[in-house]
């Protein structure tokens, strides 16, 4: 534990919780803030925050940069920025296409057998063209490419997200 809390000190990461009313979640910052762990960012307004950490008894939650989203200087400009977004028609779609294509990807252990449609072979089914069926088509080996590239998105998500 002394190594996992000596590499926390020496690699300081910074911390957003958005949870800040919470009585777990203000006092693991608090712990945290106090052993400087991490630099913590809370989101909530700064009176209720205090007003609860003053309630558990919490001293360090002074230490943590709060950021209210009623009083946020740049509120506004991610307001504007939404809202040009959504009168775009074509990025509206294309953002729904992009998020479909990922919750799929994601869930492609539930939605699609391994053994029998991402791997098995069904050779009566090969080099057959883009259908109702199979969306891409199949390879020479009759399996479905679509379902292939769902299930394979998946590793390059996670590099995408990890990187």
């Amino acid at each position: 534990m002394e190594q996992i809390i000596a590499r926390a000190k020496s690699q300081k990461q910074r911390i957003v919780l958005p949870e800040s009313l919470e009585e777990r979640t203000l006092t693991a910052a608090d712990k945290a803030l106090a052993d400087e762990l991490a630099d913590i960012i809370l989101i909530g307004a700064e009176k209720d925050i205090f007003a609860l950490a003053d309630k558990l008894g919490l001293k360090n939650i002074g230490k943590a940069h709060i950021i209210d989203p009623a009083k946020y200087e740049k509120t506004e400009t991610y307001v504007q920025l939404l809202y040009n977004l959504r009168k775009n028609k074509g990025a509206m779609i294309g953002l729904a296409i992009i998020t479909i294509l990922v919750l799929v990807s994601c869930f492609a252990d539930v939605l699609f057998d391994y053994d029998t449609e991402i791997a098995g072979l069904d050779i009566s089914q090969k080099l057959i063209r883009p259908c109702k069926e199979h969306l891409f088509g199949t390879d020479d080996l009759g399996r479905d490419i679509f379902k292939r590239v769902l299930y394979g998105a998946r590793y390059s998500l996670g590099v995408g997200f990890a990187a």
